[in-house]
């Protein structure tokens, strides 16, 4: 398929995406630039429309273009339609999600000496209160330091406006672009994987471009962090300089951290792989799990230490401890909450999640460390990092699609078989189809969580098997050209 028709219509995609978040009575109430504004008439009153058609666009798209080879010029083709695709959507409005604000209106109280961690939302009034939905209202601020000085800085670049501050708030969202671009190819030919794979899951991956860069959401930006993190693990001093970039990964959103032991495998992976596979031994000697053990310390002392430095010198500190069990409140698509759903009626109790036992599963993610870590000790280190993300997000207490997006965005570094790439393919469909039903379908809480989860499993099973079938289909031409 020649590339222009994909470049196209991924293009269109993005468009439609745009004109839906511009829909009223959301995109009437902002200061639109007058170019904008006719746009809002074609989509008066049917939002969903053009969400369904530019998401099924831009995941078409993304289809066609996927590599059936590991040719050097895949990455920067892809690139170029990353940043093809991706241009119209730093123009939207945030889509369905009032996220955004919600960062906003934080990055606002900061600019008029207000505390985000002691005053709640919307509590100090300005322009970015009356979009923050009131399921947040009177939250004070969950989220690290310096992603909170970030959002100060987006309101300041866009003078308060409230379009174009969220404008100006998708600017990490584009480096983050670029450095998965730069970065993933490199780290997948490390890894023993395929660089323009990784870079088909990275800056045009529709989970990234509609999640991150539409949804506005700080996942995305920490994908690009972690490849980061990842990327000076392969430096020389690699312990040090991965800790130190992970360590300020974490201090725009805390999930960074479980990704310690990748970035302990991927610093020195011949050797740790060597003495833990442990050749001549069906299990690695004492030495070398103490070994593995003390770079574990010392890059959680390397790493607390950056996230430690980041938040005093941004001068907020600590306070986002005192708000921990915000994100779990409502509606997700947390397993653990669904399963107490499914069990209450046996043994009683609220309809939401209590919080002991949402605490009981983050920690079941964390116990699920060690084992991955022992499955990847051969030197997998990619492996490691998506399946450590993976972990922590499934057993977390909240679920939202966006979570999966560096999922998806590391899972294209590592060195898979052809199940392994269509399992990618298929959490990337699925994030999407979660992300516009369950924010962009207008059919709220209660009814949207459901369904998206619903149709994003449909989804994602179907776009695994055609992805597989696909793999299958390489993978016989190349063995019969060899």
């Amino acid at each position: 398929m020649p590339t222009p028709l994909p470049g196209a219509l991924g293009l269109v995609g993005s468009a439609l995406l745009v004109i839906g978040t511009l829909a009223p009575p959301e995109g009437a109430r902002q200061g639109l630039p007058g170019l904008l504004r006719p746009l809002q008439r074609l989509v008066e009153g049917h939002p969903g429309i053009p969400f369904a058609l530019g998401g099924l666009a831009l995941v078409t798209a993304w289809l066609m273009v996927r590599p059936r080879g590991d040719s050097p010029h895949e990455p920067a083709r892809l690139l170029r339609l990353g940043l093809l695709w991706g241009a119209p959507l730093v123009l939207a409005l945030p889509l369905g999600s009032k996220d955004a604000y919600l960062y906003l209106d934080q990055g606002w109280q900061l600019t008029q000496g207000v505390d985000p961690y002691a005053s709640g939302l919307t509590a100090s009034g300005g322009p970015f209160a009356p979009y923050v939905s009131d399921y947040w209202a009177g939250s004070t601020a969950v989220y690290p330091p310096l992603a909170l000085r970030v959002a100060q800085l987006a309101v300041e670049v866009g003078h308060a406006h409230t379009y174009w501050s969220v404008v100006a708030l998708r600017i990490p969202l584009v480096l983050a672009l670029l450095a998965l671009a730069l970065l993933a190819p490199r780290l997948a030919r490390a890894a023993g994987g395929r660089a323009g794979y990784a870079a088909w899951l990275g800056p045009v991956n529709p989970a990234f471009l509609v999640a991150g860069v539409a949804g506005l959401h700080h996942d995305a930006v920490l994908a690009g962090l972690l490849v980061v993190a990842l990327w000076c693990a392969r430096l020389p001093r690699g312990l040090l300089w991965g800790a130190v970039a992970l360590g300020v990964a974490a201090a725009v959103k805390q999930p960074a951290v479980v990704l310690g032991p990748a970035v302990v495998l991927a610093a020195q992976p011949h050797r740790l792989s060597t003495a833990l596979a442990g050749a001549s031994r069906p299990t690695p000697s004492s030495a070398a799990v103490r070994q593995l053990a003390a770079r574990l310390a010392a890059a959680g002392l390397v790493g607390a230490l950056a996230f430690a430095a980041v938040s005093l010198l941004t001068g907020l500190g600590f306070g986002w401890t005192r708000a921990l069990s915000v994100p779990a409140k409502g509606e997700s698509l947390a397993p653990v909450l669904w399963l107490w759903r499914l069990g209450r009626p046996l043994v009683g109790g609220a309809y939401d999640l209590p919080p002991a036992l949402g605490s009981v599963a983050q920690l079941v993610g964390l116990a699920a460390l060690p084992v991955i870590v022992w499955v990847c000790r051969d030197g997998r280190w990619a492996r490691c990092a998506w399946l450590s993300l993976l972990a922590f997000a499934l057993c977390g207490a909240s679920l939202w699609p966006w979570y999966l997006v560096p999922v998806a965005v590391l899972i294209g570094i590592d060195r898979l078989g052809p199940r392994g790439r269509a399992a990618g393919v298929a959490l990337s469909v699925g994030v999407v189809v979660a992300q516009l039903v369950m924010e962009g379908g207008g059919y709220g809480m209660d009814a949207g969580v459901p369904l998206g989860g619903a149709l994003a499993l449909a989804a994602g099973a179907a776009a695994y098997l055609m992805a597989l079938r696909q793999e299958r289909g390489v993978s016989a031409e190349q063995q019969a050209r060899a």
